[in-house]
């Protein structure tokens, strides 16, 4: 996921950059135009990006950018397309800090360049390989946050949908937040956190002893809520019968075989959930069902899961520490945090 990171979010980085820069509260229509034209200008990047218009809303609150191109030769090569960018709700002061960005049909500018294939190859090819697939569909993206620097608080969310592969959205709402930019290391805090939205913070100016300390501040933020979740949009649905088909070794020389094969790919998931559910029933009382979820997702017999956190008393992140520990340790942790996973 790294690579998709640095090369598909950092142009966006930089557009966002640009949307703040012209003033959304105050400026509309052509002045919001003119104000991004001349921010491109000055900061060298007016041969990066271009777009067909711009508007905004009456009050200014909202801006839409269509039909947006990001093209880059530097570093590593971008051609990307984005239909619609809007930017809503946007606010950069230093106690105060908000967006909500929804971007609509992402996808490369030429379907047949070299940056085309490489974006489908490398970016997306464990996805697109897993589930027989040559391309990514255009795709969509939501984010949002909410920082209080006074109270340290920060709320932040998260949805990708891709067709026939999948969609997903996390929300998470934290405390004790002393540096926004903390927020880019929380996946560096525990595995467990790896499903988080994850940032480069090379993209923030971020050095190492800057780095450290974030990371220090970021084992002492709390978790007030988190909620995720994931729906197969086909993705698991055709790597699992490609699994069967290829993978699956019947064990009689004559017969059905694809029934036989349809078989033992169930016995499988059996086995497995049979397994989760043993490792965890003991002393986590959702386990069964969170085992359904998640283990029937992954085998294609649930269309999704959702997983819910509200800890009742305080959780700092780096308790998450405590999943590694024996039985009795993390399943108290899971009950403290308030942990329920569901079927979609």
């Amino acid at each position: 996921m790294s690579g998709l990171n640095v090369k598909i979010i950092a142009p966006i980085v930089v557009v966002v950059a640009a949307a703040g820069y012209f003033g959304l509260s105050s400026y509309a229509g052509g002045k919001a135009q003119k104000q991004l034209e001349d921010y491109l200008y000055e900061n060298r990047l007016e041969s990066y990006v271009s777009w067909k218009s711009v508007s905004s809303s009456p009050f200014g609150g909202t801006v839409t950018i269509k039909d947006m191109t990001i093209e880059s030769r530097e570093f590593f090569p971008v051609e990307l397309s984005i239909e619609k960018f809007t930017i809503k709700n946007f606010n950069d002061d230093r106690e105060q800090m908000s967006a909500d960005l929804s971007l609509k049909n992402i996808q490369p500018t030429d379907p047949d360049s070299d940056f085309a294939k490489a974006y489908h190859s490398e970016i997306f090819g464990t996805l697109l390989f897993a589930s027989g697939q040559t391309h990514v569909e255009p795709y969509d993206v939501n984010i949002g946050w909410n920082y209080n620097g006074k109270e340290r608080t920060l709320k932040a969310q998260l949805a990708v949908d891709v067709p026939n592969l999948f969609a997903t959205q996390t929300q998470l709402d934290l405390d004790n937040v002393r540096d926004l930019r903390s927020a880019l290391m929380l996946t560096q805090v525990h595995p467990a956190l790896g499903a988080l939205p994850n940032l480069p913070t090379e993209l923030f100016n971020i050095n190492g002893r800057d780095e450290y300390r974030l990371l220090e501040d970021v084992k002492n933020i709390t978790l007030n809520s988190f909620d995720m979740s994931f729906k197969d949009q086909g993705y698991l649905q055709r790597a699992n019968m490609l699994e069967q088909r290829y993978n699956v070794m019947p064990t009689k020389i004559l017969g059905n075989t694809d029934k036989e094969r349809k078989q033992l790919f169930k016995q499988q998931y059996e086995s497995t959930h049979e397994q989760c559910v043993r490792e965890y029933d003991a002393g986590y009382k959702n386990a069964k069902k969170a085992c359904t979820a998640v283990i029937g997702t992954w085998y294609s017999q649930e269309k999704g899961f959702k997983v819910s956190m509200k800890p009742e008393s305080k959780v700092k992140l780096q308790d998450f520490d405590r999943l590694q520990g024996d039985k009795r340790e993390r399943n108290r942790f899971l009950e403290r945090i308030n942990l329920k996973v569901t079927t979609y």
